[in-house]
This record gives structure tokens, C-alpha cells and sequence, in this order.
């Protein structure tokens, strides 16, 4: 069974690569016939679901620890720290890093981050609360 398309969730037909093969690209987002005709037509640009998409496939792992942290009231440089002690890979600037992260995050809905975050968060906290996070998450906006 193909995935759902990440623009408008129908099935998908096509692995649109984000960046073009010609180019080096081998990352891909699944799209159905429809949008990925949009995607090349120019009549679409990345949606936020698209770049969702793109972040399950590189770093959901590390935006979701950044997720955590910032929710919970940790400032970029604690966040940094943290980091470091789980044994994230080494970055050059890691506040910078996660400034990155952040903003990339913030044009993603609180809800779909929430979708692909919650197993985790549900797996490390019995007590997780998906209200908590989605105003915690506003909050800090």
C-alpha cells in the first residue's frame, strides 16, 4: 500500500524528489498525480505538509527533543546542552542549529507536528498531554 499523498492525503502515485535528480536530489515526498502535476506546473508551492515530509525522513528524531525541550521552557542554549548530553551528532553553532530547526518547525501546524512526534513523546511520558504541548507550543510562537 503506497502512503498517503502529503499535500492532500489521498493515495500517492509518484515519489516527487524535492530536490531534482539532475541535481543530485534522492530525497522524496509522496504525491498523487494531481498535486505532483501542481508541484511541476508551478501552481504549488511546498506546503508545510511537504516539508513535514522531508523532516520524517532526516532529523524527526532531533526536532523532536528540540519540541520537547522548547515546550517544556527550556531556552535555546539549555536545549543546546541537552543535546550534547544524549550524544546528538556535533554541529559547528549548535544554538544557530537549533534556531534553524525551530523556525523550520514554525511553519509546519502544531497539529501535524504533534502526529509525528507523539509516539515518541507518548513513549517517553506516561503522563503526555497533546493539549499541553499544542498550547505550550503556541505559547511560545
Amino acid at each position: 500500500m503506497r502512503p498517503e499523498c502529503a499535500e492532500c492525503g489521498r493515495p500517492s502515485e509518484h515519489d516527487h524528489h524535492v530536490v531534482p535528480k539532475s541535481m543530485g536530489g534522492t530525497a522524496t515526498v509522496p504525491l498523487c498525480t494531481d498535486c505532483h502535476g501542481k508541484v511541476h506546473g508551478k501552481a504549488m508551492a511546498a506546503s508545510s505538509l511537504t516539508r513535514l515530509g522531508i523532516m520524517r525522513k532526516f532529523d524527526a528524531e532531533e526536532c523532536c527533543l528540540v519540541f520537547h525541550h522548547w515546550c517544556d521552557g527550556h531556552s535555546i542554549e539549555e536545549i543546546a546542552e541537552i543535546y550534547d548530553e544524549v550524544g546528538m551528532p556535533p554541529v559547528k553553532d549548535r544554538t544557530s542549529y537549533i534556531r534553524r530547526k525551530l523556525k523550520r518547525m514554525r511553519s509546519i501546524p502544531v497539529r501535524s507536528l504533534l502526529d509525528l512526534f507523539e509516539p515518541t513523546l507518548r513513549y517517553d511520558s506516561e503522563n503526555y498531554d497533546r493539549e499541553f504541548y499544542a498550547l505550550a507550543w503556541e505559547g511560545r510562537q
